[in-house]
């Protein structure tokens, strides 16, 4: 590492979310600071890209009140200088269940692209989701960049593997960070 490596995080924003809330019993922290600690003071943040799907505006008062905050916080990330916000969608299955769609394709196309493109130097990974491993395998091999995973202390164990360095979010970093 050096004063000249640049930094993206990938911030799979349902993915850490539940992480966070699973570990630490909230899932909501100032996600451009802990991009900024992540990269160190001795590297770049070039930029934190959130992906999400937006969640239906729903009927009942809890439902428009989340509608609502996840629109003023993708209102956040789009006033943010270095915020980038990237939206998949969300489709009901035959028994009504929603299901996030193109979330995770779209943070490992843009993590491919954005390598091929020599826009960083380091990938940060916000996220735990296997589906990522080719592309982490992608960005390291065909354009020899350097991945790491950021999480909790959980499983995660392929995309670990395949990112081969692991930062973990303890209790006191997100105490730091939490926004409650």
């Amino acid at each position: 590492m050096s004063t000249s490596d640049h930094i993206i995080c990938f911030i799979d924003g349902s993915n850490l979310f539940g992480h966070l809330t699973d570990t630490f019993g909230s899932g909501k922290v100032h996600l451009p600071k802990l991009c900024h600690v992540l990269s160190g003071p001795e590297r770049q943040l070039l930029e934190w890209r959130y992906y999400a799907a937006p969640i239906p505006q729903g009927a009942t008062i809890e439902e428009r009140q989340r509608y609502a905050g996840q629109q003023r916080f993708f209102a956040f990330v789009q006033r943010h200088r270095k915020g980038v916000l990237r939206l998949g969608r969300f489709q009901r299955d035959s028994n009504g269940k929603l299901h996030e769609k193109g979330v995770d394709v779209l943070l490992a196309v843009d993590m491919v692209r954005l390598a091929a493109e020599n826009k960083y130097d380091t990938a940060v990974v916000l996220s735990g989701d296997a589906d990522l491993v080719p592309a982490v395998e992608a960005v390291r091999l065909l354009y020899q960049k350097r991945v790491e995973v950021a999480l909790p202390d959980v499983e995660a164990y392929h995309l670990r593997q395949a990112a081969g360095v692991f930062h973990e979010i303890t209790a006191s970093m997100f105490r730091t960070l939490h926004l409650g």
